[in-house]
């Protein structure tokens, strides 16, 4: 309706006035049409709850493997390149020195890798080329 009174020649402040409610009427219309999922607002999937409190507790006590510790670790898999971002869990790694040398056994939980891998599985995947930081997200 108010493009077709400015086509008739109507002008001006209420020319304007008319299009911008036509405008909020075709968002809030378009709105109500769509429920907008985690992933399209940015949110954080919900699969477990830690409170800040818990993590820092947890890594002020010096409980390495901890959610919310980090880690240098060497990863096994050996199925390509890995890059920041990537999730394993801890079946997958092995705390490692930057040589690729391993000391300890497997960690608990899913890790993040917070910088980038090549993923080759020579020598069983023991190689400095697949070791990075982690952090345990779950």
């Amino acid at each position: 309706m108010a493009l077709e009174q400015i086509q008739n020649g109507e002008t001006g402040f209420k020319a304007r006035e008319k299009i911008n409610a036509a405008i909020v009427v075709a968002d809030n219309a378009a709105s109500a049409a769509h429920d907008h999922t985690p992933e399209e607002v940015g949110a954080a999937p919900a699969s477990h709850i830690h409170t800040a409190a818990q993590v820092n507790s947890d890594i002020l006590a010096g409980t390495y493997g901890a959610i919310g510790a980090y880690g240098e670790m060497v990863y096994l898999a050996g199925d390509g390149a890995k890059f920041p971002g990537f999730t394993a869990p801890g079946a997958q790694l092995k705390w490692s020195s930057g040589s690729g040398l391993t000391s300890g056994g497997l960690p608990s939980g899913t890790w993040q890798l917070h910088g980038s891998i090549s993923g080759n599985s020579d020598f069983g995947g023991y190689m400095a080329e697949n070791v990075s930081l982690w952090i345990r997200v779950a």
